[in-house]
């Protein structure tokens, strides 16, 4: 039976099972990572889509690129692509064009996206933090500080009206900050 539900609101059903390129989710390995986290994730959890999707984008380019394997199908990456690019990852660290942060949620990212692509969790790299041979060192070492008085300038009174909370500034400090308490 035919679906009533016009062409454009209906989803593009996959090719077979996960047959087909990029496991039957679209042509293009950046639209079929797209694809497979929406399909993965429903209707919910926009932001974590994103997150992952963007992450995903940096791996398709480098995938697309000189520098990487030239390959625009998911069907063809395996552990060794993926090792390359933890490489690739790691100089981009060591270049200081990425934190170690990013690094990482970037390699977290594709194992996440290839796992939805395929339905399985074969094809991952098994650390990311381990593949980079870096840790994140982000560590807080002091206590964050208390709100402070208020000098009453215009931007620390809207966060005063903000939170009701008369003669306290809720922004947080910084060195040279222009409304630092006297």
């Amino acid at each position: 039976m035919i679906s009533q539900q016009p062409i454009r609101n209906r989803k593009m059903a996959r090719v077979g099972k996960r047959a087909g390129r990029n496991f039957g989710f679209g042509r293009q390995l950046s639209y079929a990572g797209l694809q497979a986290l929406k399909d993965l994730f429903g209707d919910g959890h926009f932001a974590t889509v994103k997150a992952h999707s963007d992450r995903w984008q940096a791996f398709v380019r480098w995938c697309l690129s000189e520098e990487g394997p030239r390959l625009n199908d998911a069907r063809q990456i395996d552990r060794e692509v993926l090792m390359r690019y933890a490489v690739h990852v790691r100089e981009q660290v060591d270049q200081g064009n990425v934190g170690i942060a990013t690094a990482q949620n970037r390699l977290s990212s594709v194992n996440r996206t290839m796992a939805a692509l395929r339905g399985d969790q074969y094809v991952k790299i098994p650390s990311p933090s381990k593949a980079l041979g870096l840790q994140r060192s982000s560590v807080r070492s002091e206590a964050p500080q208390e709100p402070r008085p208020c000098a009453g300038q215009a931007d620390c009174a809207s966060a005063v009206r903000a939170t009701a909370t008369e003669g306290e500034c809720h922004l947080a400090p910084r060195s040279g900050d222009r409304h630092a308490p006297t």
